[in-house]
């Protein structure tokens, strides 16, 4: 399959530069990066549209071309990694709140999750089971997504996690992966379209 991958627009909690919750929604520089890659993304016959439960992933997909894809299924998967407690707190204010937590969870997120969150590693298991699944699919499939999910479905695809932290998955930008059985791969990483809106 070819998997067309897009992070929401920018949202509220971005521009806060806290960890999001579920409930944030796009900024309106965040609607205009979406309607801007929905011109790109309105030339692709898309099988399918998966999108994540979020507040900002559902606006996302709102806010994109009506006739895009045959069928638009809201897929729990691919919701971001769970922050938990620290949802809607910046760093300062985890360290401030949770020291010890706080510490143990940013020392080593890989292994270590917040109170009634995820870790990194956690967060892989349920996407590379995804992954795994979505090989037997053929044709264009778009997901609307978030920068944990993406970062980690490339992380899949490289077979190495700890590549997690080396590149940056821009809002509204497009990453393009083609998924088979045997042989895996990316050709195309947070693209976004230029744009006067």
């Amino acid at each position: 399959m070819n998997l067309y991958l897009l992070r929401h627009g920018e949202s509220e909690d971005n521009v806060k530069r806290i960890f999001s919750r579920p409930s944030c929604s796009l900024t309106e520089k965040g609607k205009k990066e979406i309607l801007s890659i929905g011109e790109v993304l309105k030339e692709i016959d898309f099988e399918g549209i998966f999108i994540s439960p979020y507040q900002r992933t559902l606006e996302s997909a709102q806010l994109l071309p009506n006739n895009l894809g045959k069928k638009k299924e809201i897929l729990e998967e691919i919701h971001e990694i769970s922050f938990g407690t620290f949802s809607g707190l910046s760093y300062k204010e985890i360290l401030e709140k949770y020291p010890k937590e706080g510490k143990t969870w940013f020392e080593d997120p890989f292994k270590n999750s917040p109170p009634d969150g995820e870790s990194i590693e956690d967060a892989f298991q349920r996407i590379s089971t995804l992954v795994d699944n979505w090989k037997m699919l053929k044709g264009n499939y778009l997901a609307i997504t978030h920068d944990g999910v993406i970062r980690l479905i490339i992380c899949s695809i490289l077979e190495d996690l700890h590549q997690y932290f080396k590149f940056h998955i821009g809002n509204g930008s497009l990453t393009l992966c083609h998924l088979e059985k045997d042989f895996s791969y990316i050709s195309q990483l947070s693209y976004k379209k230029v744009t006067t809106i």
